[in-house]
């Protein structure tokens, strides 16, 4: 992994370093561990992950009322609730302190759970144990007993016994370091890093560890922006939209409570307005796009009401051309709606004003929840299977990668896109560098939810100084505190957002 940055922090691997696949790792103490939605697993399974303890005694993954575990007792022995039904064993495998250690249960076929340590395959004292290894919701702690002290990484689960050759894949080597679980043929259904993609400044309140595998699917994007009353972004320009007869929109949106809410904007009142869409709760009304052409106002009212806290994705279009004029609303790739009007024939006037994100007229509208992945094409109407294409299923996706035009501006407002200047969240669009200032959002504000990934974890008992640069081959690895993802913003934008100025080298 060579230097990175997933908001808010920059990742700079040692360089011997930048080739190998995991650098960073997280640091436990008791009482700290991570929570993360619940799942099951029946028939034959593997759970994997890397430990560097500090004592014995732990528990790594479990659930919440302490009947399904598993627990590294001391250096010889391993316990293993499951189903309510607990087992001792000394599998041959010897575990150690204050060392790395990739650790494997796998439960095969006919039921007989063993362990690997370091790619070996111990089986002395294979228990057979059948049931449902039920309702794992956490990582570091069984219940609220048995609390790891050490460093973690790479918790990797899949919903089948891994071949012996695929653990030590796994495991890898101190050339390469460890194995990446989503290069395997089946990916895992549960990957969480840890260590190299966590926000350490969210808090234990919101998700800030992505799985990286929903059932095997990815998705573009891990994080999105959670906004609240007050809460906005401005792209600070003079309106993308502003004397375009021909245009769309795209993005997704999740809404915490039942409010009328502007997804994207720029409509500030009288005839101060290009297009707007938002989620109207008056009866009958539902998700709303409005469009000023000819000195008229244009409104499409779907009716279509979002599931509150899910993800919505939506589609808004200026058409000049069909019947004579038209807009449309294409939801989640597949509902249609549309209104005509030849009023729709003439271009949105220039207004020379800012387009937003999760507002209108500055003040009014307000969000509650979270947008991601906002983009905006000029001079395209989008279709029902563009749109389709867009959804992607319901996972976000790199719109630079679709089979029709990139979007003229896109902003992803995700961990590879947003970073903190030292006041406010800043928004990188990714391809016409018309960035976006935070209003009162935070580093709080990047949340492990987007659509597509939103089985993801939330550190309890974390912050920043639980990072750590130190993985099974790979030590001496920087981050960063108080660091942006930007150059000056003037005389060195740079394309990317990074500075590429380094002293004695302009």
């Amino acid at each position: 992994m060579a230097t990175n940055y997933i908001a808010p922090t920059w990742r700079m691997p040692e360089n011997g370093n930048q080739s190998k696949s995991s650098n960073y790792s997280l640091n436990f103490i008791p009482n700290s561990y991570i929570s993360f939605p619940a799942f099951s697993l029946t028939g034959d399974f593997t759970v994997s992950f890397w430990i560097k303890p500090r004592a014995f005694a732990f528990a790594t993954i479990g659930d919440a009322i302490s009947s399904n575990w598993l627990r590294i007792q001391n250096s010889t022995r391993t316990d293993l609730d499951l189903a309510n039904t607990q087992t001792q064993w000394e599998s041959g495998a010897t575990f150690t302190l204050n060392e790395w250690q990739h650790v494997v249960l796998r439960r095969d076929a006919n039921n007989v759970c063993t362990i690997f340590r370091n790619g070996i395959h111990y089986t002395n004292n294979a228990p057979t144990k059948a049931g449902t290894f039920a309702n794992l919701d956490s990582f570091g702690k069984k219940s609220s007993a048995n609390y790891f002290n050490g460093q973690a990484a790479g918790v990797c689960v899949f919903d089948y016994a891994l071949s012996p050759g695929q653990v030590e894949t796994l495991y890898g080597d101190l050339t390469s370091g460890p194995g990446d679980p989503m290069a395997l043929p089946t990916p895992p259904i549960v990957y969480y890093e840890l260590g190299g993609n966590a926000n350490l400044t969210s808090g234990s309140t919101l998700p800030n560890f992505p799985n990286l595998s929903v059932g095997g699917e990815v998705a573009y994007s891990n994080y999105s922006v959670k906004f609240a009353t007050f809460d906005y972004f401005n792209l600070n320009n003079s309106g993308i939209m502003g004397g375009k007869n021909t245009y769309s929109i795209s993005a997704w949106f999740k809404l915490d409570q039942n409010a009328s809410s502007a997804i994207f904007s720029n409509w500030y009142g009288g005839t101060s307005v290009n297009y707007l869409l938002r989620y109207n709760t008056s009866s009958g009304l539902g998700i709303q796009w409005y469009v000023y052409s000819n000195n008229v106002s244009t409104r499409l009212d779907t009716g279509y009401i979002p599931t509150i806290g899910s993800w919505t994705h939506v589609v808004a279009v200026k058409d000049p051309i069909t019947s004579g004029g038209q807009i449309r609303v294409y939801i989640n790739g597949v509902s249609t709606f549309s209104s005509n009007s030849t009023n729709l024939s003439s271009p949105t006037p220039n207004k020379n004003q800012a387009d937003q994100i999760a507002v209108f007229s500055s003040g009014s509208n307000f969000v509650n929840g979270n947008v991601s992945n906002v983009a905006y094409w000029t001079d395209i109407a989008l279709t029902q299977p563009q749109a389709e294409e867009i959804y992607n299923n319901g996972k976000t996706v790199d719109l630079n990668n679709l089979t029709f035009t990139a979007p003229t501006n896109w902003l992803p407002l995700d961990e590879k896109s947003v970073y903190y200047n030292g006041s406010t969240l800043r928004a990188r669009d990714v391809i016409n560098n018309i960035d976006a200032s935070g209003i009162n959002l935070q580093e709080e504000n990047m949340v492990g939810d987007a659509p597509g990934s939103q089985t993801n974890g939330t550190g309890i008992n974390f912050d920043i100084t639980d990072l750590e640069g130190d993985m099974n081959g790979s030590s001496k690895n920087a981050y960063s505190i108080n660091m942006a993802d930007y150059g000056d913003g003037a005389t060195n934008p740079a394309n990317s957002g990074r500075s590429t100025e380094v002293p004695g080298n302009p």
